[in-house]
């Protein structure tokens, strides 16, 4: 019966964590950096909330975090290539209308 409620309660855990981890590609896909850092540290707390609860973490658990936390890696890499992309496009402009002035 114990493990069934441990169970639980990682699927819980899982599914918040997942929410959490979904709004927070969203905030920053569309830039929201201050909702970004706001559901990062609710995330952060939901899990620090958890391994104080006295779960033991199993290889599911354990890959289940290793899985989001590479999906959202590579969602920053993405996003700082593309900042820098829209950094480089703006300095070429401002470079192109220095030329125009007199």
């Amino acid at each position: 019966m114990e493990t069934n409620r441990a169970k639980q309660m990682i699927d819980i855990f899982k599914r918040k964590f997942t929410d959490l981890n979904k709004s927070l590609q969203l905030a920053i896909e569309s830039g929201d950096f201050a909702l970004a850092q706001t559901i990062d540290a609710e995330r952060q707390f939901l899990l620090v909330s958890f391994m104080k609860e006295g779960h033991d973490p199993d290889n599911d658990l354990i890959a289940f975090i290793e899985q989001c936390a590479s999906e959202n890696a590579e969602l920053v890499t993405k996003m700082e290539a593309g900042l820098q992309m829209l950094s480089s496009t703006t300095h070429r402009t401002n470079k192109m209308m220095k030329g125009y002035n007199i």
